[in-house]
This record gives C-alpha cells, sequence and structure tokens, in this order.
C-alpha cells in the first residue's frame, strides 16, 4: 500500500493563528465540523469546494473564507495546512503542484490529541450498527464516518473513551499518523471503493493496514487466517438463539438484540466480544444489547400490513450487504437495486436471487443498463424504471400480484451519487414515494 500524501496531526495548540484550508465542505457535515474545531483552536479558517453556493451564508456568519476551486486553486500552495475530506480520491491528490501545504485529515486532529481509550469498527459491510450496538453495551459515544464527525464531537467528549467508525478512505488518510486503538472490529472484507481506491488490493490494504494500529482484534473466523494471531479476541458465537462466552457460558439471547438480519447477530458477537475485554459485567450483556438502536436506513421497516413490508436498506451500497439484506427475508420479493456503481461484483447476489421461487429487480440510476445485461445473462427477471418513485410504485404492483405477501426491499448495492444527496436522501425520498405510493393505492402507511 503507498501511502498518501498527508502528515500526522500535530497538537491543537498548533492551530493557533494557522492559515487552515477545508478542502471539501461535504454532505455529512465533516466539512464544516472541521472548520468550527479550527475555529476554535484559534486558526483563520478558508473553505475550498466546487460547489460551495449552498454553505455560502453559513460560512459568511461564521466569518469564514469561502472560494470554489479545486486542485489548482492557490489556497492549495498558501495555507500552513490543508485538512483534505475523505472524498478527495488518491488520483485528484497526485495532481497537486510539488509545493503544496502540508495536508491532513480532521480525524487525524482529534486522534492525535485525544488521550483516552477508543475502538476502531471499519469493514466492507456492518461498521454502523456494530458501532451502534457496542454503543450500547459500553455506554462510550460513537463518532465517525456515518456518525457524528470526530471534529463535531470533539468539545463534548474530548475526555471520554471513543467508539470509532472509521472508514477505507479514512484509513488510507491516516495510514502516515498510524492513531493507537485499544482494540478494533473488521465486521467483513469484501469488494467496494474500486472508484476510489484504484483496485481491490489497495482497499483491502487500507482495511488491513488500519488494524495494525489495535493492540486487539475482534474477526471473524472466515478472516483471522488474515491477521496476527496473538492479537485476536476470543469471539463470542450464536447457539441454538444463544450469544454464548468462550467457556459456553450463556450471555444474552438472540431476541435481545433488536435488529433484523443474521449479519447482525453476526455483528453483534463482535461487539460483545470487545465489550466483554472492556470490562463489561457478563450479566449486563441482555440488558444492554437490548438497548440498541435501530438505525435509520439499515434494514428499517418503514410499513408492514397483511400484504405489504417494505424495508430500507439504503446503506446497502455493495452487493455483499444486499445479499446480507435479501437473505433476512422471506417469501416474495422485489429488490430496488442500482445507482452509481462502486466496482462491485454481483454474480453471488445474482445467484442468491435465482435460488429464490419468487422475485422481481427493480433497476434504477446510472448503472441500470449495465445491470439490466447482467440480469438477463444470469435469468433474473427485471424491470428498468426511470426514478425511484416508479420503481416502488412497479414493485408494489408486483407483489400484489405474487402469490403470497410480499417484501418492497430497497437495498440498491451501489452508491447514491449523482440522483441523490446521499444514502440518507435516498432512503428518505424512498419512504416519500412508499407513501404516496400506498396513498394512491387508498392504504394508509402503518406503523412497523
Amino acid at each position: 500500500m503507498t501511502p498518501l500524501p498527508f502528515q500526522p496531526a500535530p497538537s491543537l495548540a498548533q492551530l493557533s493563528g494557522a492559515r487552515v484550508c477545508i478542502w471539501g465542505i461535504g454532505s455529512h457535515g465533516g466539512g464544516m465540523a472541521a472548520a468550527a474545531l479550527c475555529a476554535l483552536h484559534g486558526a483563520q479558517v478558508h473553505l475550498l469546494d466546487q460547489h460551495p453556493e449552498p454553505h455560502r451564508s453559513v460560512v459568511a456568519q461564521q466569518g469564514w473564507l469561502l472560494d470554489q476551486g479545486h486542485v489548482d486553486h492557490p489556497w492549495l500552495r498558501q495555507m500552513d495546512w490543508v485538512i483534505v475530506s475523505p472524498a478527495i480520491t488518491p488520483r485528484t491528490l497526485s495532481q497537486l503542484p510539488h509545493d503544496h501545504a502540508p495536508l491532513s485529515a480532521a480525524e487525524g486532529w482529534c486522534l492525535a490529541n485525544h488521550q483516552h481509550p477508543r475502538i476502531m469498527v471499519t469493514g466492507t459491510k456492518g461498521k454502523s450498527s456494530t458501532a451502534a450496538i457496542l454503543g450500547a453495551l459500553l455506554g462510550w459515544p460513537v463518532m465517525g464516518n456515518s456518525w457524528t464527525p470526530m471534529a463535531a464531537a470533539w468539545p463534548g467528549s474530548a475526555q471520554l473513551p471513543w467508539i470509532c467508525e472509521l472508514s477505507s478512505f479514512q484509513l488510507a488518510q491516516l495510514a502516515r499518523q498510524a492513531p493507537s486503538f485499544s482494540c478494533a472490529i473488521l465486521t467483513s472484507l469484501d469488494r467496494d471503493h474500486l472508484d476510489w481506491h484504484g483496485d481491490l488490493e489497495q482497499y483491502h490494504a487500507s482495511k488491513l493496514n488500519g488494524l495494525r494500529w489495535a493492540q486487539h482484534l475482534a474477526v471473524p473466523s472466515q478472516l483471522q487466517h488474515l491477521l496476527p494471531q496473538e492479537r485476536l479476541l476470543p469471539l463470542v458465537q450464536l447457539k441454538e438463539q444463544h450469544f454464548v462466552d468462550q467457556h459456553g457460558s450463556i450471555l444474552a439471547q438472540r431476541s435481545d438484540l433488536p435488529l433484523l438480519g443474521s449479519h447482525h447477530a453476526s455483528n453483534a458477537c463482535l461487539a460483545l466480544s470487545v465489550a466483554l475485554h472492556h470490562g463489561l459485567d457478563p450479566t449486563q450483556c441482555a440488558a444492554r444489547l437490548r438497548q440498541t438502536a435501530q438505525l435509520p436506513h439499515r434494514l428499517q421497516v418503514i410499513h408492514r400490513d397483511a400484504r405489504y413490508t417494505i424495508i430500507d436498506d439504503s446503506t446497502a451500497t455493495t452487493p455483499l450487504a444486499s445479499r446480507a439484506a435479501l437473505a433476512s427475508i422471506d417469501g416474495p420479493v422485489a429488490l430496488i437495486l442500482g445507482g452509481h456503481d462502486k466496482g462491485g461484483d454481483f454474480s453471488e447476489l445474482w445467484r442468491d436471487l435465482r435460488a429464490r421461487q419468487h422475485r422481481m429487480v427493480l433497476l434504477i440510476g446510472d448503472c441500470a443498463e449495465a445491470l439490466a445485461l447482467s440480469c438477463i445473462q444470469a435469468k433474473i427477471p427485471f424491470q428498468r424504471c426511470v426514478n425511484l418513485h416508479t420503481a416502488v410504485t412497479n414493485g408494489l404492483a408486483w407483489i400484489a400480484s405474487a402469490p403470497d405477501s410480499g417484501t418492497l426491499l430497497l437495498a440498491p448495492a451501489c452508491a447514491s451519487f449523482g440522483s441523490f444527496q446521499d444514502f440518507a436522501d435516498r432512503g428518505r425520498q424512498f419512504a416519500q414515494a412508499v407513501q404516496a405510493s400506498l396513498q394512491d393505492m387508498d392504504m394508509s402507511p402503518e406503523s412497523p
């Protein structure tokens, strides 16, 4: 793995009086949070984005500078520090002038100055849910990636232990800094983000390299051969619908975990293993598991009646994630697929669909045509839909004609780029389309 040209972040005190450029504001709040953290510590804040207009009024209220631009903007040479959005790709970084300012990650500044225990959670699929389960078990704040940005969490949690969800992008940015963690969880390792990393080898290297920074590891048994055996924690297992520790003692029942899907049970095994290592009383496991919150857009049942079950799994942005969602559902299923292709391998998803007696695939987004050709080759019935609303309408109509009650599942196996602001926006628009379609059918949405 070739490290990106990032510098390890120093003390936050060095931000005082420094000129800092936040390169890439983003849609999840990370850029604005980084700007606020820098301003809090006395930096002169500049924000650079290719599409700055939505942020102009907020930035002006803060007294920061904002400009439109990209890799050739003079600020990237003139600043004391540039804090780079994870969305900026390695290919773009390679186009910077040789005399660019020092590059850093917002997470790097936070981790360099945090002096308390912390746990990393990463993986191709299941990061957010595993972090949520672990947060419920330990009572620690969860931050990073799809959670509150570390920079936003810093003011209220700098003196607390952390659970840090980190993406492969963030791990790549932190490679030279190599921040330490007491434990790390790798939930899964598959194929993803090849549009950012360039190839599968670089993607996997980013994940596995990050695990080197942790003293102890919780990793599914099928991936343990990739890692030093002496750092592996004994795993909690699910046996006969009970979570049991290495000695066979029952910690909790599967029903104590209020999340749909066998993959969530596997994630809970990893989280329980780490929580026990960090001192969780085994007698508290069941009660703590029951406190796990259902995260939005992650196998979230948004409607259920005698005929239809409708599930939002908008965060399923890889074929692996879509397969896990599909495996959680019995009976006829209409599956909405498509969006921005990240280089995923759909062959096993097609195999799973072929094994189901009643299924329909509804294709949307940029890669709909390519997926249609793949469906034809795999002999999977499909419909091409002009937008998400049409996919919802057609999916409900197909379920109405099925021999039994069925499920409409949004598990796109693709990113939301281009058609939606982000996965949450895609999930919200899905829910709106469901509500409109049910009203057209003279049915009022029921609570899950």
